[in-house]
């Protein structure tokens, strides 16, 4: 179950997880923004076993471990398209 407090939403590895299977989205590789985001990914990447990458290609899954603005993943994805 997800946890609201303070605007923001907290969900368990679990619920990342089964939200990244069932979006529909088949990622081919999976990164993480640097500093936090990197634990994050790597463990996405071995939960739904897919490959860890340092560069960012069409179908990879950008992981950051917080989302307050926005502003580092548009930044970050610039010409990428996401969903979740």
């Amino acid at each position: 179950m997800s946890t609201k407090l303070d605007n923001k939403i907290f969900i368990s590895w679990d619920q990342l997880c089964h939200k990244i299977t069932v979006s529909g989205k088949k990622p081919s590789s999976v990164t993480g923004i640097e500093r936090g985001g990197l634990i994050p990914a790597v463990m996405v990447s071995h939960r739904l076993n897919i490959p860890y990458v340092t560069r960012i290609n069409k179908d990879t899954l950008v992981v950051d471990d917080m989302c307050d603005t926005g502003q580092t993943l548009t930044h970050m994805t610039t010409g990428c398209s996401a969903t979740l």
